[in-house]
């Protein structure tokens, strides 16, 4: 049940199955009511999650952030009900005064005004007051008249929890449980949402990429003010902050939140920001976010064959070829030419497509008018541009045999809701299973397995200070996928965990099983990590694009044991376009790229080959130091005076040069890059910079011994 829910949304979203639910996972958080999951001994960690989708343009980024508006809509929806309940339990509870007031201010009432839980766009200032547990949700408490007095948070739960919730009966009123703050002045719901589509502006306020407003040597000095302050909210759900306009929120006791930070980023800006070549990091703050990324999704291709469609859906619709169509493909002097088709087939440079598992009975109504199709309703094989495998066919209308259409086939996104696949739904269940600040504890077996994990992130890699944050963080990363593994179980409604029935201190006890899958996922995250921070001269084979082995382990961390694997059709490599009008070089089947690959940020992959047929790529015994130059024995290229010194590396050179990140890199756009502060003779330290000379040398050698890049204006101004 799990996987098809996921496969809806990823389907009509037109995104990687991963990514998907990737996304749900982080949007979870929030609708847990400030839970905490006991990571470390002592008080428990609050689900306080930051995302962020990487990914290049035009790859559907976006429609992860219109999921997650969805969810927070319903976040809303369930404050504005929270609001409601207490304001009308508030003048219940004065009696028949009390009640006779609401009876004759009912119609006089002015109506709720609740604070959304959600921000989009938002200064260090805002974000860190609407994120803070003694936010005021409620705008005009004031102007009510309800007077002010206790407000219990866990009788609004028992109000708004479903009847299949055993609750303590009787709970009274008068109690002053952990969850109360005493007025209508204060949060009803302690989960909030920072729902960002380009992160740019949101990650320079927070120091974690440059930010240009700042100049000079003293800004890469400076620690920017609010990265330790986002570090606090994340690790410990709480934020405080006095200013002379908004007067002071989050200051002595505040109820801790759980919230997520949702965003996404272009590889360009995200990949140096991850090697900190870009922002500053001397706190915690980059080490965690929770990167994401995936094969982009062509939303013409194929959809999983996996997934159950609605009945009398098929899983494709026929597009007109029109000539424009046609030439990308390489068709053009076939488009109207059935005989031309045929003689093609008969040279073996093109196929007609198999017809099996063609049960759908899309063409019947049209075979049953009369329509014809050619050579028959299977069509023949054909490959577009981006590398998605479809085919075509000509069909002739009746009555009119002189008319021959070329059409071609492209996966139907556009799938059904299923109604229990729907997110509104699907979130209240959350929302209605979490009281205030539920506390998720380990089982026995489970707090085994746990501490292995936090004690083989204690000891990996010691002694390397680079990467002993991102290990450092590792039990808190793993500890928040328990929790929001556990809100995904209940969120398509596929769990067997037993709600808290105890209000004052909620509890909800897991199991190995969450454990395990938060390991195994977490283990795939980092791995997306690793292919950006280490040398991607040494990086091993799979981390490039994980095979397999990786994309299966990814299916059993969001959904339930025993289901299938993510689809091979989601996965693969895009090919480069054929020719208009050569009929030689149409594409076949047999050229597609065998394995599942999932592929990283292109510049990753720096041996991949010109061959149109196979993606080769270097393995770790043949893989080379970064210090090895491009000439023979691994020396350098660069023209260097007698007895001088190459200030950079080759491979340095060609590294600074790639990750500018832009299609066209020119000497006076990488120039600046390549400087360094070196010590003379005399005890002096000047700034000595590569010459054009020895970039251009060190470039050709580049690109003839990795096909990256093609050089232009050679011998001019080279690019």
């Amino acid at each position: 049940h799990g996987y098809q829910f996921l496969l809806t949304h990823a389907i009509r979203s037109s995104n990687h199955p991963f990514v998907t639910g990737m996304t749900f996972l982080g949007a979870l958080a929030p609708l847990m009511n400030g839970a905490a999951v006991q990571v470390f001994p002592g008080d428990a960690s609050p689900v306080n999650f930051i995302a962020t989708l990487v990914n290049y343009p035009q790859t559907r980024k976006s429609q992860n952030t219109k999921l997650v508006k969805i969810l927070a809509d319903a976040l809303d929806a369930h404050v504005a009900a929270l609001a409601e309940e207490a304001v009308s339990r508030s003048l219940s509870e004065q009696g028949d005064a009390g009640q006779q007031q609401a009876d004759t201010a009912s119609a006089k009432r002015p109506r709720l005004r609740v604070a959304s839980s959600t921000i989009t766009c938002f200064t260090p200032e805002v974000f860190f007051e609407r994120f803070s547990g003694d936010f005021q949700q409620l705008h005009n408490a004031d102007d009510l008249g309800v007077p002010d007095g206790p407000l219990c948070h866990s009788h609004l739960f028992e109000l708004r929890a479903p009847v299949s919730i055993s609750i303590a009966a009787a709970l009274p009123l008068c109690a002053t449980p952990r969850h109360c703050d005493g007025e209508l002045n204060a949060s009803f719901h302690f989960g909030r949402i920072a729902n960002v589509d380009e992160a740019y502006a949101t990650f320079a306020a927070f120091g974690l990429i440059a930010d240009d407003s700042r100049k000079g040597a003293a800004a890469a000095l400076a620690v920017n003010q609010h990265a330790g302050a986002l570090n606090r909210l994340l690790q410990f759900g709480e934020c405080s902050k006095t200013t002379k306009t908004r007067g002071s929120f989050g200051e002595g006791t505040t109820p801790a939140v759980s919230s997520t930070i949702m965003s996404n980023m272009h590889p360009e800006v995200a990949v140096p920001m991850e090697r900190a070549e870009i922002g500053n990091h001397v706190g915690c703050t980059k080490e965690r976010i929770v990167f994401y990324t995936a094969e982009p999704v062509p939303p013409h291709s194929p959809l999983p064959p996996e997934y159950i469609l609605a009945e009398g859906h098929a899983p494709w619709v026929w597009a007109e070829l029109d000539p424009d169509m046609a030439s990308l493909c390489g068709l053009k002097s076939l488009l109207a030419d059935p005989d031309a088709a045929e003689k093609a087939v008969e040279e073996g440079k093109m196929a007609r497509a198999s017809s099996e598992n063609e049960t759908f009975g899309q063409d019947d109504a049209d075979v049953a008018r009369g329509v014809r199709f050619l050579p028959d309703a299977a069509g023949y094989d054909m490959k577009l541009p981006d590398g998605v495998q479809t085919r075509w066919r000509y069909r002739i209308e009746p009555g009119q045999p002189a008319m021959v259409m070329a059409e071609y086939r492209i996966g139907d996104r556009n799938v059904p809701l299923p109604p229990d696949h729907a997110l509104r739904p699907a979130a209240e269940r959350v929302l209605r299973f979490f009281p205030p600040h539920t506390t998720l504890q380990f089982d026995e077996s489970a707090k085994k397995l746990f501490a292995t994990m936090r004690t083989q992130s204690s000891v990996q890699d010691k002694g390397h200070y680079d990467v002993a944050a991102r290990h450092g963080v590792g039990p808190w990363k793993q500890g928040l996928l328990c929790a929001v593994l556990a809100a995904w179980d209940i969120f398509v409604d596929s769990h067997t965990l037993s709600p808290p029935a105890d209000l004052q201190s909620p509890e909800v006890v897991l199991g190995r099983a969450y454990v395990a899958r938060a390991k195994s996922l977490h283990k795939v995250l980092e791995a997306l990590r690793d292919a950006w921070v280490e040398d991607t001269v040494n990086l091993p084979e799979e981390q490039i694009h994980p095979f397999a082995d990786v994309a299966g382990s990814v299916r059993g961390d969001l959904v339930p044991p025993g289901m299938p694997p993510f689809p091979a059709t989601q996965l693969g490599l895009p090919f480069p376009a054929t020719q208009p009008d050569e009929a030689a070089d149409l594409p076949h089947e047999d050229d597609a790229v065998e394995g599942d690959l999932h592929t990283l940020p292109a510049f990753l992959c720096p041996d991949a080959s010109s061959s149109d047929e196979v993606l080769q790529v270097k393995t770790p015994e043949a893989a080379c130091s970064l210090s090895d130059g491009y000439g023979a024995d691994g020396k350098t290229v660069q023209p260097l005076d007698h007895g001088q010194k190459p200030l950079f590396a080759d491979r340095e050179i060609c590294q600074t040069t790639v990750l500018l990140g832009k299609p066209v890199v020119t000497w006076t756009m990488v120039q600046g890059r390549l400087r360094r502060v070196v010590e003379q003779d005399d005890g002096r330290k000047v700034r000595a910079g590569v010459t054009k000379k020895q970039w251009e040398a060190v470039m050709k050698a580049a690109t003839q011994a990795y096909p990256i890049a093609g050089l232009e204006d050679e011998g001019k101004d080279l690019k």
